[in-house]
């Protein structure tokens, strides 16, 4: 999920690209919080909605993060 997640939203960006969303994923995991608005975990991060659109099925690139 992390994974397809960065390269989703970074895969056409250069190694700086997909180490800052690797690092926004990161931080909103470990905010601290009990209950988080970014989501619970990295899959809730990950496919909450409206944070990384490329997971909803109106994107283009979703069709391959179905495999």
């Amino acid at each position: 999920m992390f994974a397809r997640t960065v390269w989703g939203r970074a895969c056409g960006e250069g190694l700086l690209g997909q180490i800052t969303v690797a690092w926004t994923i990161r931080n909103r995991v470990d905010d601290g919080k009990s209950k988080s608005w970014w989501g619970e975990g990295y899959a809730g991060v990950c496919q909450k909605p409206y944070q990384f659109t490329f997971w909803n099925n109106t994107e283009p690139k979703y069709r391959f993060f179905l495999i």
